[in-house]
């Protein structure tokens, strides 16, 4: 897991995490994220998230990252799809909630080859006019 520190305000603003790694295979998730509201919509999250993406492809080189969010987490899936990642498929009612209902999940990803072709420079400017 990494801290995600908000320099200019001084203050921790939440947290993400690599999970589920496959060295054999060079894959990652990155997900578990979790924001206070004051900090949600403000950039830092792309931010961290451009931080770990460049770890993850230029520094242990994995071949791809892969991405999880409720189906019915529109903001996460657009914030998602925004950053570059490219929506694989579905994971039908894949894991049971506390309340018992079952959870869909849409399955994203980025590939090394999207990130060194588009992603990482896309990504870089929306950063950068923020």
């Amino acid at each position: 897991p990494f801290i995600i520190f908000d320099k200019k305000r001084k203050r921790y603003a939440g947290c993400t995490r690599f999970y589920e790694l496959d060295l054999k295979n060079d894959s990652t998730y990155l997900g578990y994220t979790w924001l206070g509201s004051e900090f949600q919509r403000t950039g830092i999250n792309r931010r961290a998230k451009y931080l770990l993406l460049s770890f993850a492809f230029e520094q242990i080189l994995f071949h791809r990252v892969a991405f999880r969010a409720d189906i019915n987490n529109i903001a996460s899936i657009k914030a998602m799809e925004a950053i570059g990642c490219v929506r694989e498929g579905l994971l039908r009612e894949h894991l049971i909630l506390p309340d018992g209902s079952r959870r869909t999940s849409v399955q994203l990803s980025i590939l090394a080859p999207d990130w060194q072709q588009a992603v990482k420079c896309s990504l870089q400017q929306l950063c950068s006019s923020q």
